[in-house]
Order: structure tokens, then C-alpha cells, then sequence
């Protein structure tokens, strides 16, 4: 099969009306009375989390103790090679290009927590790591986001527990923050090769694209994919009651004594700060009693337009712009509150409808919510908006607790329906004879089974598709596209008019389903050689 017609093949299958999923959980008879799912599953607490810890090299989740006080960047790096045996790389043009010196001054510490944390605070001045033959690199951030890597992921466990391919690398993509490739943009990739996926990612993407798959694998009631364990005191700290009075105080020492009065890591983001016009001197005057350290911050960063984001197991004080785009991974278990296609949808619409957002696709920029198959939640938020979520989801749970059990309707499998697939000709002229024989072929009128009522009805000639070598669809009436045009392949259309049962066109939405997995085939040139020893390689294996 050609490239393009591979990429024909994707894009307009992608467009097909495919019918919704079957139900997770059905009951026996339709009309049966059921007991309400809330009170039927029980929605475990644990695992709260997915520790960053587990997916970096041992030496990094080493816990250490440590102060760093305006100790210059070299002998914060010459303490790693010695003390802790870590070898460091300095990826020294990156740093004089964005003019990082030795000797700029660090303050930090770390209290039995792991030493990745460390290396992660090192954005605070610039800095960005990764990890290549067992050597750390020290780089800037815009360097590290250059440095991908292939790395293969086996999703057979995934696979077998129902989860669809084409789910997966969805939700992989919009549960990460990326960027991914699409189109002609600059990002990472995924290609789906039976129960392997290949990802080509930045190391730090790796290890929220294995966090999500483990979260995935083993969920609660909220899982974070990618949230090191000191949060969990973090949002303890936060409904701690604490009372002041500050008169004029700056900035930095009001934050200092908040600190104090709950011993919570609070820090100021100097360079957030900078860019939001904001210095560590502004004044603040403020007097609380027994209020919660959220509302205490609330009450004294609001008036100068910042916030908090928690992150490498710290409460920075930061700019809203910088908070609002700061977003997390949590994957929800809500199979008490979702068994199919159409309450999967509906509760991503109230969702949706009755939080703050913002959500994409509907204004464009903010969180994404994906169902890894009906009763799997994954959504990608802001630590607020997370929050909202699981609070609209225990109301929900609530509710459906105190509700009287009622009649739950379904749709008939074998209820037999009439559905429109657009393909390019070529391939419906293929599938014409072939798909009788190949999904159910007693159900399909034919000499042998004449009273059959599944049928391909018609094969009506449809409007033709225009697609650059790429196998991306040319607008013509965008001027950035029209260079493509005479790169373009005209691709004919064909759309088959199947009569058939529901349950029969989900079989055909499947094996159109595998023949569009077929497009990943262009990719192989690209990849990188696996490491020795077949899949089994660790995050370190293929290296750009």
C-alpha cells in the first residue's frame, strides 16, 4: 500500500460515521430495573498518585537531605559528582548562548525528598536536564525540549483489559503536555504497531506519558499521573488555619512567615514575577484570624494579580499567566457514573458545562477531558480545575445515591440500521465483495441466507479529497495552503450505504479501524533501531 493512499486511507476514515461503543457493564434484559451504578461499584480511594520517583534512574529517587544557600551553580554540580556520585554533563554552549553563568547563586534544600526534585528546581534560573548513557546533562530549557528520543511501549495489559488502540494515543496526547506532531508542526510522535507503541518525545515527556500509562493500569477515585508524593502535604498545609497581621510588609517576608506559621515550602518564582511586573518588595497590609493557608494566599496575592501552582513539591507564589497554563494529568475512575457511549458523553458535557475551564475544543486554549474507554477519565487541568472535577463528581455520586432506581434503556444490538462510510474509491471498490465475507457472513443477504437483512446498498460517488504528500487534507481557500496545492493527490470518494445490525457495524467499524492503523507503516523509516534485547529497552535506551 502506498504512503498516500495509507494517508487517504486515515484521514477520510476518520471522518466515517462510526457507531457508538457497547456498554461496559449491560444488563441481562434492557428493561430490567437496575440498581443505580453509584451504589453498585465501589470507587477506591488509592492510588492517590503516580510517583515521579519510579520512573526516573535510581541514583535521582535517592531521598537526601540538603541546604543550599546562594551556593554558586558549580558547587552545587561539583556536590552531585562528589557527594551524591552522580555524573553531570554541562551542555556548556546552551548555557553561554542563554548567558547562565558557573556561578550563578542557587538557594534550595531538600528534606529527605529525592534528589530529582533538585534537578527540577533548577528552572528557576534556566536550567533543564535529561538523562543519556547513565550521564546527567545540565542544559537550558530550550535546549532539552530539542532532545527527543524513541522509546517503544508495550500496551498488551492495556490492550487485553479493553482499552482500544486508537484511544490509547489519544489520550496518551491529550493527557501530556507535548507538543505532538500534527500536521506540518514541530512536536513528538506515536505510532501504534500491534501492542507497541513507539513514542518519540523529550525525556520529560517520556516520563508523563509512562505516568499516565501506569495510571491507567491502576487508578482511584483521583490519580494523578505524574505528582510526587510531598503534594499530598502540600494540600494538608493548605487547610491549615493560621492567623497574622502584616503593616506594610514586603512581599517576600509575608511569604517567608507564612512558611513559618505552617511549615509549608513557600517560595517566590523570580522570574514569573519579573515578566508580571511585580516586585519581592510590594507592600502588602493584611490582617486574618483562623483562616485556611489557601485563603490566606488568596487574600494577599490577589490585589497584585498572582497566584500559587504547585510544583516539584513546592507552593510557588507566581504570576496567573504562568499558573494558567501550568497544567496536571489526573485519570478518574467513574465507571459508577458512565457504562457507555451516551453517558460518556453526557457527563463530559456537564463536566464541561458546569466548571470553570477553560476546555478545549470549545474556547480553544485549556484543559482536555478523554475517555480511555467508557468509565476511564483522564483530564488535564490546572490544580483548581481538578479539584472542581472530583468535587462535581462526588455531588454526582451523591445524588444517584439518593435516587430512585429506574428503567434503564439501551439499544438493541441486533436492531438493524443504516449507516454511511466515506471511503476513497479505491479501497470501497475492495471492500465491496470482501466485508460480507469477512464479518459475519450469515448475516448478510445472499443466495444461501435469503432471509438476511444486512446488505450494501448502494455506492454513491462522493466529493473528492485533495492531499499533499503528507497525506494532510489541502485547503484551497487558505493562502497558506495553496503552495501545496501542486504537491496535491486527487483522491476520489466513494460512500457505501450499509444496511446492517448495530452489533455488525461495530465489527466493520473495527476492521476499518485496523486498516487505518496501517498508516503507521510510513513512519518506520524514521525510527531509530530498537536497543538490544527486543522492547524490553529502559527510558535511556534510544537516543537521538
Amino acid at each position: 500500500m502506498s504512503p498516500i493512499l495509507s494517508a487517504c486511507i486515515a484521514t477520510v476514515f476518520a471522518a466515517s460515521l462510526l457507531p457508538a461503543q457497547e456498554p461496559v457493564e449491560k444488563p441481562a434484559d434492557a428493561t430490567a430495573t437496575t440498581i443505580p451504578p453509584a451504589a453498585a461499584i465501589v470507587i477506591a480511594d488509592e492510588p492517590r498518585t503516580v510517583d515521579p520517583a519510579t520512573l526516573v534512574p535510581p541514583p535521582l529517587a535517592v531521598a537526601v537531605t540538603v541546604d543550599f544557600q546562594e551556593t554558586s551553580l558549580k558547587d552545587v554540580i561539583k556536590w552531585l559528582q562528589e557527594e551524591q556520585k552522580v555524573g553531570v554533563l554541562l551542555d556548556n554552549k546552551a548555557l553561554s548562548d542563554a548567558r547562565i553563568l558557573l556561578s550563578e547563586p542557587v538557594t534550595d534544600h531538600l528534606q529527605a525528598e529525592p534528589l530529582y526534585l533538585l534537578l527540577d528546581r533548577l528552572r528557576s534560573i534556566g536550567l533543564a536536564w535529561y538523562v543519556q548513557k547513565g550521564m546527567v546533562h545540565l542544559t537550558t530549557i530550550a535546549a532539552a525540549k530539542e532532545h527527543r528520543v524513541t522509546l517503544p511501549y508495550n500496551l498488551g495489559d492495556l490492550l487485553d483489559a479493553g482499552y482500544e488502540p486508537n484511544d490509547l494515543s489519544q489520550t496518551i496526547q491529550s493527557g501530556t503536555a507535548g507538543p505532538w506532531k500534527t500536521g506540518n508542526n514541530d512536536g513528538g510522535g506515536i505510532v501504534l504497531l500491534g501492542d507497541v507503541a513507539f513514542v518519540r518525545q523529550t525525556e520529560g515527556q517520556h516520563r508523563e506519558v509512562a505516568g499516565l500509562l501506569a495510571a491507567l493500569r491502576k487508578h482511584g477515585r483521583r490519580t494523578f499521573s505524574l505528582d510526587t508524593p510531598q503534594h499530598a502535604v502540600l494540600r494538608g498545609k493548605l487547610e491549615q488555619n493560621v492567623a497574622f497581621s502584616f503593616q506594610e510588609t514586603p512581599l517576600d517576608a509575608v511569604i517567608k512567615e507564612l512558611a513559618r506559621l505552617t511549615a509549608a515550602d513557600l517560595r517566590l518564582d523570580p522570574e514569573a514575577l519579573r515578566v508580571a511586573g511585580v516586585r519581592d518588595r510590594t507592600p502588602i497590609t493584611l490582617e486574618l484570624t483562623d483562616q485556611s493557608l489557601s485563603t490566606a494566599l488568596q487574600a494577599v496575592l490577589s490585589d497584585i494579580d498572582l497566584t500559587w501552582v504547585m510544583r516539584d513539591g513546592v507552593l510557588w507564589i507566581t504570576s496567573q499567566k504562568d499558573a494558567e497554563g501550568f497544567l496536571k494529568s489526573a485519570v478518574y475512575d467513574v465507571r459508577d457514573l458512565c457504562r457507555d457511549a451516551g453517558e460518556t458523553a453526557a457527563l463530559r458535557s456537564a463536566l464541561i458545562g458546569q466548571t470553570r475551564g477553560p476546555w478545549q475544543p470549545e474556547s480553544g486554549t485549556g484543559g482536555v477531558i478523554t475517555f480511555a474507554r467508557p468509565g476511564v477519565m483522564v483530564v488535564r487541568q490546572t490544580e483548581w480545575g481538578l479539584d472542581e472535577v472530583l468535587q462535581l463528581l462526588e455531588n454526582y455520586r451523591l445524588a444517584l445515591r439518593a435516587s430512585k432506581p429506574r428503567q434503564r434503556g439501551g439499544v438493541d444490538p441486533k436492531e438493524i440500521v443504516t449507516r454511511y462510510y466515506r471511503l476513497p474509491t479505491e479501497i470501497a471498490t475492495a471492500m465491496t465483495p470482501l466485508l460480507p465475507t469477512m464479518i459475519q457472513p450469515d448475516s448478510w443477504t445472499s443466495a444461501e441466507h435469503p432471509k438476511a437483512e444486512g446488505a450494501i446498498l448502494h455506492s454513491l460517488p462522493s466529493q473528492s479529497s485533495l492531499l499533499n504528500a503528507d497525506g494532510f487534507e489541502v485547503v484551497m481557500d487558505a493562502p497558506a495552503a495553496a503552495p501545496d496545492a501542486g504537491r496535491a493527490l486527487l483522491v476520489k470518494n466513494t460512500v457505501l450505504v450499509i444496511r446492517q445490525s448495530r452489533e455488525v457495524h461495530d465489527e466493520i467499524a473495527k476492521l476499518l479501524d485496523k486498516i487505518q492503523r496501517g498508516e503507521a507503516e510510513r513512519y518506520l523509516d524514521a525510527l531509530p533501531a530498537p536497543a538490544a534485547g527486543g522492547f524490553g529497552g529502559g527510558f535511556f535506551s534510544i537516543q537521538k
